[in-house]
């Protein structure tokens, strides 16, 4: 795999897109005359140490985040460790601009529409895209509060939700994170990990992905079964949506 440079700041932010895209973004130096991504140069080794907030609540990044952070930190072999917080354990999302620009924390996860929203490209000069997973929001309703409305009511909410619903929320989610991107455009380098070294990405991902299905299937729990079905209700709304 292709080696790059480790940015002494970074921040990272997921889109809420079907394809997700994750973008590294590294703090502002304060001296001027910098450029480019701050390289790590030391007469012995030192371990490069991130402190990564994540939107992710608990429980959330417990299943979800907190896997690939250990594989990370596994394959890094001590070059580098991830510390992983959860959605406001280190700052309250709100004050995540203050935060990365006083150093307070070294990365963050945010769509791409929150990133214009709290400023943050402001304090980030560095930004790394690649997408590779996919990510679903659901609305709910208590179904007892449902059965008890009248029929006419039940037709409102009928109307506004289901795939035609979804495709419209999609909608506006891809269009804040376009606002987002353009936003972020011009406030660093960005680079992108694409070809050859995306797939040795992706292989990464796959093996923590079994790792931690196994867990959970030696658990008694259904996560290989549960995993095969939302690939598939993936595939099956991508399938939709080019229809």
């Amino acid at each position: 795999m292709q080696r790059r440079t480790f940015l002494t700041k970074a921040a990272m932010a997921a889109t809420a897109t079907s394809t997700a895209l994750l973008a590294a973004c590294g703090s502002k130096e304060k001296s001027a005359g910098e450029a480019g991504a701050p390289a790590v140069s030391t007469s012995k080794k030192t371990a490069i140490k991130w402190r990564l907030q994540t939107y992710a609540g608990p429980a959330l990044a417990e299943h979800v985040i907190k896997p690939s952070i250990e594989a990370f930190n596994k394959a890094a072999n001590g070059d580098m460790v991830i510390e992983l917080y959860f959605a406001d354990q280190l700052v309250p999302t709100g004050e995540l601009f203050r935060a990365m620009q006083r150093g307070t924390i070294d990365g963050y996860m945010l769509p791409y529409e929150a990133v214009k929203g709290f400023r943050v490209y402001e304090v980030s000069d560095h930004h790394t895209e690649f997408g590779f997973y996919s990510l679903a929001f659901v609305q709910t309703m208590n179904k007892a509060r449902y059965e008890s409305l009248p029929a006419d009511l039940k037709k409102v909410i009928d109307n506004n939700s289901g795939m035609a619903w979804a495709i419209r929320a999609g909608k506006g989610f891809d269009q804040g994170d376009s606002v987002g991107l353009e936003a972020t455009k011009g406030t660093g380098a960005f680079h992108k990990i694409e070809g050859s070294e995306l797939s040795e990405w992706q292989a990464a991902a796959d093996r923590t992905t079994a790792g931690y299905l196994k867990e959970l299937d030696d658990q008694g729990l259904p996560g290989t079964e549960t995993y095969t079905k939302v690939k598939g209700y993936v595939a099956d709304c991508r399938a939709e949506l080019k229809g």
